[in-house]
C-alpha cells in the first residue's frame, strides 16, 4: 500500500487522534505520540554508550601501555633471602643490593655539653 501523488501528506501532531493498526490486524482509535522524540532519544542513548565504550578503550589502553613500562627486560630481582658475599653476612639485612656490608656507624652526641 504505496502513497500515490493524488494521497495528500498528512502531518501529524501529538496528541492528534488517529486510526492505529493492533497487534490482531485491527484499528482502534488512538493519540499520536511523540515517536519522533522517542527516535531522538534513542539515539542520543546509543551516542552515549559510544562514547562510554570509546572512553573505556581509552583508559584501558591507557593502563597497558602503563603496565608494559612496568615489565623490565634483561633485569633480575635479587632475593633477600639470597645467600650473602661476605662470610660474617647474613641472610635478609640489608636489602637493596648492600648485604654483606658492616652496620653503619653513627657517632654519639654528648648530652652533658659545657654552657656557658
Amino acid at each position: 500500500m504505496g502513497r500515490t501523488s493524488d494521497t495528500p501528506e498528512v502531518s501529524w501532531n501529538v496528541g492528534d487522534q488517529c486510526m492505529a493498526m493492533c497487534s490482531r490486524d485491527k484499528l482502534h482509535d488512538t493519540k499520536s505520540r511523540a515517536i519522533e522524540k522517542k527516535k531522538i532519544k534513542k539515539q542520543r542513548l546509543l551516542q552515549r554508550e559510544v562514547e562510554i565504550e570509546s572512553f573505556c578503550e581509552k583508559e584501558k589502553n591507557r593502563w597497558l601501555n602503563f603496565s608494559k613500562k612496568m615489565i623490565k627486560t634483561g633485569k633480575t630481582k635479587k632475593s633477600i633471602f639470597a645467600s650473602p658475599e661476605a662470610l660474617d653476612g647474613r641472610v635478609g639485612v640489608g636489602t637493596c643490593g648492600i648485604g654483606g656490608k658492616p652496620m653503619t656507624k653513627f657517632t654519639v652526641l654528648n648530652n652533658s655539653s659545657k654552657k656557658q
